[in-house]
């Protein structure tokens, strides 16, 4: 059993193969340069590749702590900072600033090929050294550079108002220069020379610019959510040079992460060597007086124990009020010299003054909040700007609890002075000399002891200094692939083959869709369900009358089959069979067909009568040269009889009546009782009829004739028959008016349009092999009439 399904699948399938194939040098073409284009996009394109990095980071409390430096064990510190604000400090200024200085990349080596530019990099044959005490620098410019002579060059620029200053002159290698106050030298290097066959120019970069542009193209993220690690990349067209910024900047990361951490230990030490200097000469002094007075007074030094034991402890702690009173005093004076800078102060040195800590360090707090929002890209926007209010509160609320601090501390001190003084007086029995012994005693001891304490913190310092460590470890040193990210090949090439089938293919079957005319056998069948009597071969030569004088070309068969057709339609009996031939318009080959098919009934033996009933452009005369004659509508007006206008033909078996003279009512003639009376007079004589009628689809006149037609036949010709006419005549036929009505395809090639998958090339259909039956199939076009054929 046939699965009818799959075979018309099958069927589409070659249908649209066949459309294809019929364009194939369209597909092949785009093809073509869609792939050329595809190699010379990738030749000339510059390629982009990626340069990566990781490292951790530790600058950061992952439980959300504050802004603020806070102390360690040792007096170091441990910098708190929120996750998100560590990427905006990676990327400031300062960082990428830091890092372009540490590079050579102020200038910018360029060289233009016949259609390509690249940027040279360690590669450039000379070198361009701008003096910093220049006024003026042509920053962005584009500066030629032309080799003169050995050890010379010239200039000029594509900035036509700075030429002015080029033009004409000639200037030495390694030889400093002056124009417009820009003052340059321009090394050359004679093992790398300067290749006449390109051009070279040099762009120097304005700071500002260079900065901006690497501060952009510098990628950091986070390699996922909660985590430590960040990454780093950077797109660039010259991977070598990015490389090496991108190495640098994590050495300038580190590098500012360590300065800013010693930053405040290194305050602390300047804090502790002003006040020791200070201290180390009292103490001096206290300590000549002491050994002096041992020498002169031996008998009173030995005094009385326990008072001198606890006029010690009041002098230990008048000593650490002494300290706290010297540190309150050196706050509030590096507030006032000190109010501009980003980091503020040593840190407490270890003094519990709980107060004053909170307000230090909400103090520190702001200046990393306001140093943290300077560096996102936005410090010009005057809503970031912090201004001097919010700090100028918190220095008025630390001056106030300073003056309160320092006044307790007096009272203390106050204190402290009236105890000492009651246990002297308690001792008033000992000699003069001995309190003043004592009290010497008891100076060297505070300074002995606030000097080893600050030395102590000293050290503590310097340790902290010299162990410090940076808050950044490279996971991932710097790398990239040489596979360019951009332009990837295969993309483009996959994307360049889509493209090359695509457009041809998409345009062929936009031009089928578009194409209001019938081109196919799956055309008829869509707009029409009338049905296909046979099909007529496309024909080149120069006669009508093929089937008389070609007999055994495809052509003359095409009719005997279309003959053959109507026996089964209109089965041989002893009727006259009455043929009419019309199509939809004029020009569909309606005369052809009609000579013909009358010629292949002649050939049968068949007596067979042809009638040119189109009175309006009688075409079948000139066939027959009869233009001259009296026809059809001579007889219908009633100026000739039927024996006048029956002519014989070339044929024997074949006659005509030619359509006469052009009347001015033919429609009318049509419906007179003459065309009637012709009728049944022709029925006695003849075997076949054949009506060449006008168009159904222009005029009325053929629709008069169909009542007398048993079999009409509705000729559509390939690529000239419109489809909306088809529609009209469908819409005809299925209201009833056109019996038995069947479609011959006429002016068909098989070569040129998809009539079929395959179809009319079996024998008698067309111009397919016939495995020589047909006296013309052995004649071939050439190849190039065959490829521009459409």
């Amino acid at each position: 059993q046939i699965n009818w399904e799959q075979k018309d699948s099958l069927e589409d399938i070659k249908i649209l193969l066949a459309k294809v194939m019929r364009r194939w040098y369209w597909v092949a073409l785009a093809l073509i340069i869609a792939i050329i284009s595809a190699f010379l996009y990738i030749r000339y394109q510059d390629p982009v590749y990626v340069v990566k990095s990781s490292f951790i980071s530790r600058k950061f409390d992952d439980r959300g702590a504050s802004a603020l430096p806070i102390l360690s064990e040792s007096s170091g510190f441990v910098e708190r900072i929120e996750v998100n604000q560590q990427i905006p400090l990676l990327k400031s200024e300062n960082r990428i600033i830091e890092t372009l200085n540490r590079l050579d990349f102020e200038v910018s080596y360029m060289v233009e090929g016949r259609l390509k530019t690249t940027e040279l990099y360690k590669t450039n044959p000379y070198k361009v050294f701008t003096r910093d005490s220049s006024k003026f620098i042509p920053y962005n410019k584009k500066i030629y550079l032309k080799k003169v002579g050995e050890d010379s060059y010239s200039l000029y620029s594509s900035d036509e108002q700075f030429n002015t200053y080029l033009s004409d002159k000639i200037f030495l290698f390694n030889v400093d220069q002056v124009i417009n106050d820009w003052q340059f030298k321009i090394s050359h290097d004679h093992g790398n020379g300067i290749s006449s066959d390109y051009e070279y120019y040099f762009i120097i970069h304005n700071p500002n610019s260079l900065m901006n542009a690497y501060r952009s193209k510098l990628n950091i993220a986070w390699a996922f959510k909660n985590s430590a690690i960040l990454n780093t990349s950077m797109n660039t067209k010259i991977p070598e040079k990015d490389y090496d910024f991108l190495h640098t900047y994590l050495e300038v990361i580190n590098d500012i992460n360590l300065e800013e951490k010693n930053e405040y230990l290194v305050n602390t030490i300047e804090f502790i060597d002003d006040y020791m200097g200070d201290i180390t000469d009292t103490l001096l002094n206290y300590q000549s007086r002491i050994d002096q007075f041992r020498l002169t007074n031996r008998d009173i030094v030995s005094g009385s124990t326990l008072i001198i034991e606890r006029l010690n402890q009041l002098d230990d702690e008048k000593a650490q009020l002494t300290l706290e009173s010297s540190y309150y005093n050196y706050i509030e004076d590096y507030i006032k010299k000190n109010k501009t800078e980003s980091i503020f102060a040593p840190n407490l040195i270890g003094l519990e003054v709980p107060p004053l800590e909170e307000l230090v360090g909400k103090y520190m707090e702001e200046k990393w909040q306001d140093q943290l929002e300077k560096n996102e890209f936005n410090e010009k926007n005057p809503l970031v700007v912090r201004g001097n209010e919010q700090f100028d509160r918190i220095e008025e609320n630390i001056y106030e609890s300073v003056k309160n601090l320092k006044q307790l501390n007096q009272e203390k001190m106050n204190e402290i002075d009236e105890q000492v003084k009651f246990f002297i007086r308690s001792v008033s029995d000992l000699q003069v000399e001995y309190r003043a012994f004592s009290n010497m005693n008891r100076m060297n001891t505070l300074y002995e002891n606030l000097h080893n304490r600050l030395l102590e913190r000293k050290t503590d310092a310097y340790i902290s200094q010299a162990s410090a460590t940076s808050d950044y470890q490279i996971v991932t040193a710097p790398y990239y692939s040489r596979i360019p990210i951009y332009p990837n090949k295969n993309k483009i090439y996959i994307i360049a083959i889509v493209l090359g089938l695509g457009i041809p293919l998409g345009l062929i079957f936009l031009i089928d869709f578009l194409n209001p005319r019938i081109i196919s056998k799956e055309d008829l069948k869509k707009h029409t369900n009338i049905p296909i009597i046979g099909s007529v071969g496309h024909y080149t030569g120069k006669t009508h009358l093929v089937v008389f004088e070609k007999p055994k070309s495809q052509v003359a068969e095409s009719f005997r089959v279309i003959r053959a057709n109507l026996e089964y339609i209109n089965p041989d009996d002893e009727e006259t069979k009455i043929i009419l031939i019309t199509s939809s318009i004029s020009g569909e080959g309606k005369t052809f067909c009609s000579t013909n098919l009358a010629y292949t009934y002649a050939n049968m033996g068949k007596k067979t009568l042809l009638i040119g009933a189109d009175m309006r452009r009688p075409a079948l005369a000139k066939s027959f040269g009869l233009e001259r004659s009296h026809g059809l509508s001579n007889y219908l007006s009633g100026k000739e009889e039927i024996e006048e206008i029956i002519f014989a033909s070339n044929k024997s078996g074949l006659d005509v009546i030619p359509g006469g003279h052009v009347p001015p009512n033919p429609a009318e003639l049509l419906t007179t009782k003459r065309m009637a009376e012709l009728m049944q007079v022709v029925k006695k004589h003849y075997d076949v009829i054949i009506f060449d009628t006008p168009p159904l689809g222009l005029v009325s006149d053929t629709v008069e004739l169909i009542k007398h037609s048993f079999t009409p036949l509705l000729i559509v010709r390939q690529n000239v028959t419109y489809k909306k006419s088809l529609d009209a005549i469908t819409e005809m036929y299925h209201s009833g008016k056109f019996k038995n009505m069947s479609i011959v395809m006429n002016d068909v090639n098989y070569n040129r349009y998809d009539y079929g998958a395959y179809y009319g090339q079996n024998y008698g259909y067309g111009s397919g092999s016939g495995y020589g039956y047909y006296e013309d199939e052995h004649k071939k076009r050439g190849f190039w009439k065959r490829i521009f054929s459409s």
